[in-house]
């Protein structure tokens, strides 16, 4: 959903750029990696209600947040 958004131009290009880097540079921690295998597992997971999960997501959004 965020590439769509990204790649609709719905945002300035500054932040579409920093947004991009964001995505690109998701990863997990080691310790992140023992529980889940990438993104769309942590996403998922979230959705299920894995708090370590969920606490994720929302660096990951502040993240995507901060390039406004």
């Amino acid at each position: 959903m965020v590439d769509t958004m990204v790649e609709r131009g719905d945002i300035a290009e500054s932040a579409a750029t920093c947004m991009r880097q964001e995505i690109e540079d998701f990863s997990l921690t080691e310790e992140q990696a023992q529980g889940f295998s990438d993104f769309d597992d942590v996403a998922s997971k979230a959705d299920g209600g894995n708090e370590l999960a969920m606490q994720i997501m929302a660096d990951f959004q502040a993240a995507l947040a901060a390039c406004n």
